[in-house]
């Protein structure tokens, strides 16, 4: 009667070692999707994609995603370059590059609104986040239903 025992707990710990060994193969090969914090853009005036040389650097517009009605006929055309104020401050700095920034109009300059207070998530932060399809395709949805029916 014992035999069966001890055979049923190797195939169950087997399993469960596999098992785990797999999970643990997923968590460190899985990659770490950017998300784009929907209340930080429903924050925003603005919604640009942008070419970002530095934290401290001019900010070349390449396309205005969403302008909400009282910034679009004042919102920046493609190719200029516009004065984001704290931008240095702004976590999902990688390097050089393209980014997708929500701006808020402050006098003649932009800067990057904080997000705003939500359970579990920390106060005052602000973040940038790299153009890539997969953060494009978010964009494309919050500007769909900004769009009034």
């Amino acid at each position: 009667m014992k035999r069966p025992s001890v055979a049923l707990l190797v195939v169950a710990a087997g399993l469960f070692f596999a098992w785990i060994g797999y999970l643990a193969y997923l968590a460190l090969t899985a990659s770490h999707p950017v998300v784009l914090s929907r209340p930080q853009f429903f924050a925003a005036d603005l919604w640009v994609v942008a070419d970002v040389d530095g934290p401290e650097g001019p900010v070349t517009v390449r396309e205005v995603a969403y302008a909400t009605p009282p910034v679009r006929a004042t919102a920046p055309k493609e190719g200029a370059a516009i004065d984001v104020k704290n931008l240095a401050e702004c976590k999902g700095w990688t390097g050089k590059g393209r980014y997708v920034l929500p701006l808020v109009v402050d006098g003649s300059a932009y800067r990057v609104p904080a997000i705003p207070r939500s359970p579990g998530y920390g106060y005052d932060e602000k973040r940038v986040y790299p153009d890539t399809p997969e953060t494009r395709a978010q964009l494309r949805a919050m500007r769909d239903r900004m769009r009034p029916s």
